[in-house]
């Protein structure tokens, strides 16, 4: 599952996921493309999302959609992990 809101011309993404039994199968990544794809012929040009910063599994699969970290919100989630701020140019990798 992957949800996103069309922001003017940003695709702010808000859930990614997969079933636990089904990880690592490259359905995020599917997901993700898919989406970034909607927004595109929506018009988006960039997307962002937030993920935790010790997600290792998340980082690695955005880092190789082409997202970048370009801000931190410190203790942003309940258990004090911060959230790493991620934006992707859409028309330069979609």
């Amino acid at each position: 599952m992957a949800c996103a809101w069309l922001i003017v011309d940003e695709l702010h993404i808000t859930l990614v996921a997969v079933d636990p039994t089904r990880r690592r199968l490259g359905l995020a990544q599917g997901l993700l493309r898919a989406l970034l794809q909607v927004g595109l012929q929506l018009g988006a040009a960039k997307a962002t999302l937030e993920v935790g910063s010790r997600n290792r599994a998340a980082l690695a699969l955005y880092r190789a959609l082409g997202f970048q970290t370009t801000g931190v919100r410190r203790a942003y989630y309940s258990d004090g992990e911060d959230a790493l701020i991620q934006w992707l140019d859409i028309n330069g990798n979609c």
